[in-house]
């Protein structure tokens, strides 16, 4: 965890708004879900004056859902947790600007 904490921090500190944990069911993955979900979320954090949100994920994971839904990629960092959740995988950073 230390590891994958000074990677991140390279990329983005703590402090920012951010995403921790989304995650929708596969029975209701492809039909648009996670995208309303996520447009919802964002239209509140723009009406509260959040000024951006950042997610970390995985390139071989939700990278291209994010980048679908307006999410910009900032980084990528070696992780060793991503590398134990998914071989190969690579820790990236992504921002959506409010």
């Amino acid at each position: 965890i230390n590891t994958h904490e000074v990677n991140r921090s390279k990329v983005v500190g703590r402090g920012k708004s951010e995403i921790v944990l989304f995650v929708v069911d596969p029975r209701h993955q492809g039909v648009g879900s996670g995208k309303r979900l996520l447009s919802e979320f964002t239209s509140e954090c723009k009406d509260s004056g959040v000024k951006s949100i950042i997610v970390e994920t995985n390139k071989l994971g939700a990278s291209s859902f994010y980048e679908g839904v307006g999410f910009k990629h900032i980084g990528d960092f070696d992780s060793p947790l991503h590398e134990y959740a998914t071989k190969g995988g690579q820790a990236c950073m992504y921002e959506y600007l409010c």
